[in-house]
C-alpha cells in the first residue's frame, strides 16, 4: 500500500508518525501544501524512503474546528471558569468566546450574575469558599441591590 493512502499512522518507536496525505488531512491542506512545509515548518522523518512526521510537530498547524473548540469552552464553563479564563487558556478572540458563552447559558439556562465592577459572580465570591445555596441568594440579593442601585452608588463614588 501506498504511503500516501495508508489509512493508520505508523509507529516508530512509540511515537506516531503520519505520511504527508495524513499530516495533510489531519490540519486540513494540500499534499504540496505539506511539501512546501518540508523544512521550513515540518522536519519529515525518512523511513523505508517514505517522509513522515511526528503527530506533535503536525498537530501545532492543526485548526481547531468550531465544535471542537465549542466543546472545550463549554467544558470549562461547566467547570466553572470564566470568559477571561477561556479566551487566555484557549487563545482565542473574546467576542468568540462571549458567544459561545452566551450560547452555554442559553443551553444550561444559567444566569450571569455581575457584581457591581462587572466581574463574574465566581470571581467575585472565589476567596470566601465553596458556594453554599445561602451564600449563593446572598450574592444574588447583593447583585440585585447594586444593580438597582447603580446610578445612586455611582452618584455617591464621585463624592466619596
Amino acid at each position: 500500500m501506498s504511503a500516501e493512502i495508508q489509512a493508520e499512522p505508523s509507529r516508530c518507536e512509540g511515537e506516531v508518525l503520519l505520511t504527508r496525505a495524513q499530516a495533510a488531512r489531519r490540519i486540513g491542506v494540500s499534499v504540496s501544501t505539506i511539501r512546501r512545509m518540508e523544512g521550513a515548518e515540518l522536519e519529515p522523518v525518512l523511513v523505508d524512503g517514505k517522509h513522515l512526521f511526528h503527530l506533535p510537530e503536525v498537530d501545532r498547524y492543526r485548526r481547531v474546528t468550531d465544535g471542537e473548540l465549542a466543546a472545550r469552552a463549554f467544558q470549562m464553563f461547566n467547570d466553572g471558569r470564566c470568559v477571561i479564563d477561556v479566551v487566555i487558556e484557549l487563545q482565542e478572540p473574546p467576542e468568540r468566546i462571549e458567544k459561545l458563552h452566551e450560547r452555554w447559558c442559553h443551553h444550561t439556562g444559567s444566569t450571569v450574575v455581575l457584581g457591581f465592577d462587572g466581574k463574574s459572580l465566581d470571581r467575585v465570591c472565589k476567596d470566601i469558599g465553596p458556594l453554599t445555596p445561602k451564600l449563593l441568594r446572598e450574592c444574588i440579593m447583593l447583585a440585585a441591590y447594586f444593580d438597582e442601585n447603580r446610578a445612586r452608588l455611582a452618584e455617591a463614588m464621585k463624592y466619596g
